[in-house]
């Protein structure tokens, strides 16, 4: 277990759904050394709306990701993800402490159009 916490970004708590919804989102970066096996972040947040790992010698390159519950925490969701030998990632993971909401995934066909109405709430 690391002996860091990582740096939070946002961290929003607002109950009330037109400020926020208990938005955090926090960064970390992770050396992988020797064997390093799994690196696992006991998030504490009720839904990940994204988790992105790159590896910084590549920065074109992202590692896949593991969004899973938690057996620590009950309610809440784990990232994870394997650092390669000699590596550095930058990790970045954006979630949802208090609500259930998640991000939809969209088949896409042809073109088209995604717009964001931020003074609408969901």
């Amino acid at each position: 277990m690391g002996n860091l916490n990582p740096f939070g970004i946002i961290r929003d708590n607002s109950s009330n759904p037109s400020l926020g919804r208990q938005v955090h989102m926090f960064v970390h970066r992770v050396v992988g050394s020797g064997t390093p096996g799994t690196a696992t972040y006991e998030t504490k947040l009720k839904s990940i709306l994204a988790a992105i790992v790159t590896d910084e010698a590549a920065i074109s390159t992202t590692k896949a990701v593991t969004i899973g519950d938690s057996s620590t925490y009950a309610g809440t969701k784990t990232v994870a993800f394997d650092p390669a030998n000699g590596h550095t990632y930058s990790v970045v993971i954006i979630g949802i402490v208090g609500t259930r909401i998640a991000v939809g995934d969209d088949t896409q066909t042809g073109s088209t159009t995604y717009t964001y109405e931020p003074l609408k709430g969901i």
